[in-house]
């Protein structure tokens, strides 16, 4: 084999390997080599596999991620009895203390093979990039995330290689981005008005939030600017915000409506929106020259009149009306809603119950139909804790489901609607609610104990107070109780991400299940870092 790669270029066994095609077709020089050989074909290539793979395992060749893709990693276990046993156990204890599937193993180990194998890097020289780069092959190449990654890292993470308490999400969470990163997103050309609109979303910056960031640099370099550059390219670089009245009046032609990949053409909602936005950019730059001179050269006439904008507040009425008119459709629902949520609940638990007095490969009967409990093998069941790790199959239509995932959504769907109907808090708020949020108050006229759920500033950008109706309470101490249940008696603290203001929170102990995503590895920390949030005095 060896002979064979080196009738290709390269500057080593790599090089040449990839010259030679073999990443696809990792046993096109047999014929060539081994034609002639008497003994039998079968024989030849079983030699021939096995000294390859050898070539492979000792990482004389490092063959591409592809290679892998239809070969498998047939040999890592070869790889890994090379590395340090001390870590390899370091790692496996801490997936035992993780309760971590033998199969979820197996995948984070091939995966660590793939790499070790990929790169010619031990078990301690992984690094990030590799995942990183092992992640977007399988996305560029097979349009799916390769099995195992996530587990990958937090056992990495677990052992000390990576990070502590650091996870596969986290890492790929690009954070806040500059003023620069979010006008280059839209291709405007390189130039001066591409620095004006950097310079002029810097200032924006300091006193209004990241989503509003991202709005404007959407409205003026992605609806407005690089709308004009597509349509005339003579406006690159230029170094003016003067515009012809009939380019003007083209744009705003073309920025009334939304025209759909099919074809299709619809209005566009945010139509005065853009219109207001890009009238504000030209005010506030007339207002700016006054203090800063090299602004002065930007003072032009607004290419938005005020009659443009005129129509606004008729919108916003309109708008107001529409959400209105929703809201009277949709109220006499409500009580159906709730007691389907409700029933689907019920279900979802029995269902459970059956299925945990259930033997593997028996069956059991529910509502009509047969059921036969299976491996854990479906997706969405894994990242489930033990007791809702059980899978089935429909006797009748074939179909997989896990029923620890339909109860733990059952359950969860119930609590966030039924949150919502007692409280009234935004789903912002309600996704930032933590175990701290329930406190108690002693009323000075009769001495009454009252909770209280604390709401932080959100959308007002004030702190609220809301009295816990006997309903509510209900609700919430069932959440308390489930996570209290699950994790030996502690809220577990999880680091939340805020995707409005793309940046991760401090650990608290969050009510929601929505931190661990279906088939992720959990974000919360291990349990000896978790610890129990104080019970609000009064409350069970």
């Amino acid at each position: 084999m060896l002979d064979w790669l080196l009738t290709f270029p390269g500057a080593g066994w790599r090089d040449r390997w990839v010259a030679s095609g073999a990443d696809v077709n990792p046993l096109s020089w047999l014929p060539e080599r081994c034609g002639k050989d008497h003994r039998d074909p079968t024989t030849v290539r079983q030699i021939a596999v096995e000294g390859m793979r050898t070539l492979i395992v000792a990482r004389v060749i490092l063959p591409g991620h592809e290679f892998f893709v239809t070969w498998k990693t047939k040999g890592y276990q070869q790889i890994l009895d090379q590395q340090d046993a001390a870590l390899i156990a370091r790692i496996e204890a801490f997936a035992d203390q993780h309760q971590i599937s033998q199969r979820t193993r197996r995948d984070a180990w091939a995966v660590l093979a793939r790499i070790m194998l990929h790169t010619g890097k031990d078990l301690p020289d992984v690094a990030a990039e590799d995942i990183f780069e092992l992640r977007a092959h399988y996305r560029e190449k097979h349009g799916v995330p390769a099995q195992g990654l996530g587990w990958t890292w937090t056992m990495l993470a677990g052992a000390g290689i990576f990070p502590k308490d650091s996870s596969l999400r986290a890492a790929l969470r690009v954070g806040q981005r500059t003023p620069a990163e979010l006008v280059d997103r839209y291709g405007v050309a390189p130039g001066p008005v591409r620095d004006l609109l950097v310079r002029y979303l810097s200032e924006r910056k300091t006193n209004v939030d990241y989503t509003t960031i991202k709005s404007l640099a959407r409205m003026l370099a992605g609806n407005f600017w690089a709308d004009l550059e597509r349509h005339h390219p003579e406006l690159a670089g230029t170094d003016t915000l003067a515009l012809p009245k009939t380019m003007v009046t083209a744009w705003k032609e073309r920025l009334a409506v939304i025209v759909a990949p099919d074809g299709s053409r619809r209005p566009r909602a945010d139509f005065l929106d853009v219109l207001l936005t890009v009238r504000s950019l030209y005010l506030d730059l007339r207002d700016w020259a006054l203090y800063d001179a090299t602004l002065a050269p930007w003072v032009v006439a607004p290419p938005v009149t005020r009659a443009d904008v005129a129509g606004n507040k008729k919108r916003k009425l309109a708008h107001q009306a529409r959400i209105h008119q929703r809201i009277r459709e949709r109220v006499p629902l409500v009580p159906r809603m709730l007691a389907q949520l409700e029933q689907d609940r019920r279900d979802a638990e029995a269902m459970l119950a059956l299925a945990k007095q259930t033997p593997l490969e028996a069956t059991f009967g529910f509502k009509g139909r047969t059921y036969q409990r299976t491996s854990t093998r479906v997706r969405a069941g894994r990242g489930l804790p033990p007791e809702l790790a059980y899978d089935v199959i429909c006797v009748e239509t074939g179909d997989r489901s896990s029923v620890g995932r339909i109860e733990e959504d059952a359950f969860w769907i119930w609590a966030i609607v039924e949150t919502l109907r007692h409280s009234g808090v935004r789903v912002e708020e309600l996704l930032e609610l933590t175990h701290l949020a329930l406190v108690s108050h002693r009323l000075s006229t009769t001495g009454e104990l009252v909770p209280l759920l604390q709401i932080v500033p959100s959308k007002t950008n004030e702190e609220r107070l809301l009295l816990v109706t006997p309903d509510l309470a209900r609700v919430l101490a069932e959440v308390i109780s489930r996570l209290r249940n699950r994790y030996s008696g502690a809220v577990p603290l999880v680091a939340r991400y805020d995707h409005y203001e793309a940046t991760t929170r401090p650990r608290l102990p969050h009510r929601s299940s929505a931190t661990t995503a279906p088939g992720r590895p959990p974000s919360a920390p291990p349990p000896s870092a978790r610890c129990c949030a104080p019970r609000p005095s009064g409350w069970a």
